[in-house]
């Protein structure tokens, strides 16, 4: 909140990743405090035919239970929750960033170096398609991260293998304001008399 009085802020742009709750929330809240408008603008979201779609990353881990061979793409950050299926011996892949960090953390929950992939995207379908066929995957599990965030590239590849997509959706959250074009985006900072 200072931040916006300090810096006479009357309207702000939630452009965070679709995935960041925490982060849209606490603007949300800040925005109301201060009486300020708040526009979240994010990537459309996008269901595939075929997808199994999921509520949370509990959800996707529970689901995956039916699998032997699960290419996890959905980054480090969850991972734990997922632990329960390398430990019972079926063969995860994991896709992350190539940090310290987030090879530290796959390493830190029992993952071999085979099983870890660090690499930063974006994918290409045939890259996703090379991935996936060579680690033998049965399925993939992604985030609703929307088309810039490379998942209709997965599941095209996906698709390519005749495999299923575990999708997990965005998180809930009651935005005021929601724009997925630039379009929409500037007409509401207009309507809030800035251009």
């Amino acid at each position: 909140m200072d931040f916006i009085y300090k810096n006479y802020i009357d309207v702000v742009v939630d452009a965070t990743h679709p995935f960041a709750k925490d982060v849209s929330i606490n603007a949300i809240n800040a925005c109301n405090k201060t009486g300020i408008k708040h526009i979240r603008y994010e990537r459309e979201s996008l269901y595939y035919y075929k997808a199994i779609v999921v509520k949370s990353f509990e959800e996707a881990a529970e689901e995956c239970k039916k699998y032997d061979s699960i290419f996890l793409s959905i980054g480090s950050k969850n991972l734990e929750k997922f632990k329960f299926l390398w430990e019972a011996g079926k063969k995860v892949t994991v896709r992350v960033l190539p940090s310290s960090s987030a090879i530290k953390k796959c390493e830190d929950l029992g993952l071999k170096p085979k099983d870890i992939i660090a690499m930063e995207g974006p994918f290409t379908k045939e890259l996703n398609y090379q991935m996936f066929k060579e680690r033998n995957a049965e399925v993939v599990v992604t985030k609703d991260s929307g088309i810039v965030g490379g998942v209709l590239e997965k599941f095209e590849a996906a698709k390519m293998l005749g495999i299923p997509v575990i999708l997990i959706k965005r998180p809930d959250i009651n935005y005021p304001i929601v724009v997925t074009d630039v379009d929409s985006l500037i007409n509401e900072v207009t309507k809030s008399g800035h251009k």
